[in-house]
């Protein structure tokens, strides 16, 4: 075993200041990631990812499957040691549950501190005080998250009054159920590229406008106290918005739609989300969720981008005639909405193949023998296509 470690030694001791920083991130952070993923917050880092990752690769140290980076346990015990036992490196990654409590609770060596990352699923006590986390002005990674299909068991608790302040380093921060109704007054996100703060009490991010030119990501599902948005108008990079399940907030500004480089945004489970709005059709949005806003009455989202639509369970009774310019819509979903008519722009969508209007107020005034003619007279069911239209009552395929 000790010949092992020395020849894995010595593969480490022959990389660049840079491939070893590299390495020692994936062993403690991006260890079974997706390698797009670590490849972005590495490059942000000023890594040079794309060619560090494979270098490593090249020499055995890493491995890529299924696009994800894997490393051997030994060489991930021996990245710990590395930090552990280095006095340059000592506490500049932590991961290990103790030294995470020495650091967070005594603010001891925290100035040397780069990355944490902690399983909030593990059953323990963190103390946090204000003034460890203004003392890591070098903080690039936080991460205290939950992993999927796992649940919360940890407890962190700030008691002291300090103002919590965050490195104007940070390139990934994610906290699952920051203890904050607001990120810090002079919080800087000119770096960030993913910020995750699900199930957390915050009201607001920041107030103003924030240099914004790398953030992508932005998570923010199941803040029930969230009341709205910062401005997101120098986020020229931004591709992913989770708001789902933020039962306060009432509006989006269109401002997030105007560098049109969002691809998936959801907002489902907002029962008092007014909007999105915006008349300019999109060409890089392809996924939306809305389900279950109810306070939603118009619904003026269009782009190239988009095959599935779900507007079921909303309150949305105008459909804006930007929808004729979907050209890639072949799914719909209308259920539960009190609509009348179905605005004849939809018979210009060739690619529309399902319908659902199940509890749609347009099939349950009509009765079973008049559905098909309805459809069929306004132009719903082209002979050119295989429509399914699915009801309360039953599914119902036409080839015509």
């Amino acid at each position: 075993m000790d010949e092992i470690q020395e020849v894995l030694q010595v593969s480490y001791n022959g990389l660049t200041r840079r491939e070893k920083e590299i390495f020692l991130d994936i062993a403690f952070f991006f260890e079974g990631e997706n390698k797009d993923f670590a490849t972005t917050i590495l490059d942000a880092c000023g890594f040079g990812a794309t060619s560090g990752i494979q270098i490593l690769e090249d020499k055995a140290l890493v491995s890529i499957s299924c696009n994800r980076i894997q490393m051997h346990d030994l060489l991930q015990k021996m990245a710990f040691d590395i930090v552990r036992n280095d006095q340059r490196l000592k506490h500049s990654r932590l991961k290990d549950i103790e030294e995470i409590h020495h650091v967070l609770k005594n603010n001891k060596a925290a100035d040397v501190v780069e990355g944490i990352q902690f399983d909030l699923s593990q059953k323990e006590n963190l103390h946090v005080k204000a003034e460890t986390f203004n003392t890591m002005v070098d903080l690039r990674i936080l991460r205290l998250y939950v992993p999927l299909g796992k649940k919360r068991l940890a407890i962190l608790s700030h008691s002291d009054k300090g103002i919590m302040q965050f490195s104007d380093k940070l390139r990934y921060f994610e906290w699952n159920g920051y203890l904050l109704k607001s990120l810090p007054h002079h919080f800087c996100a000119k770096l960030l590229v993913e910020i995750h703060l699900p199930h957390s009490n915050v009201e607001y991010l920041w107030h103003g406008i924030q240099e914004l030119m790398n953030l992508e990501v932005i998570n923010l599902s199941e803040c029930k106290d969230l009341i709205n948005l910062p401005d997101l108008s120098q986020a020229s990079k931004l591709k992913w918005l989770y708001l789902s399940g933020c039962e306060s907030l009432c509006e989006i500004q269109p401002s997030i739609f105007s560098k049109d480089t969002l691809v998936t945004l959801l907002v489902d489970r907002c029962p008092k989300l007014e909007g999105p709005k915006n008349e300019k059709h999109l060409r890089t949005l392809q996924k939306i969720n809305v389900y279950g806003c109810s306070s939603l009455k118009e619904f003026s989202l269009s782009s190239d981008s988009i095959e599935n639509r779900d507007i079921s369970n909303t309150g949305v009774e105008i459909f804006h005639s930007s929808i004729s310019g979907m050209s890639k819509l072949g799914w719909l979903n209308l259920e539960g909405l009190e609509l009348s008519n179905l605005p004849n722009k939809l018979s210009c969508l060739e690619l529309l193949a399902e319908l659902q209007v199940s509890y749609c107020d347009i099939v349950t005034k009509l009765k079973l023998e008049d559905v098909q003619y309805f459809f069929l007279s306004q132009g719903f069911l082209s002979k050119s296509k295989c429509f399914v239209l699915k009801t309360a009552l039953h599914w119902s395929p036409y080839p015509l």
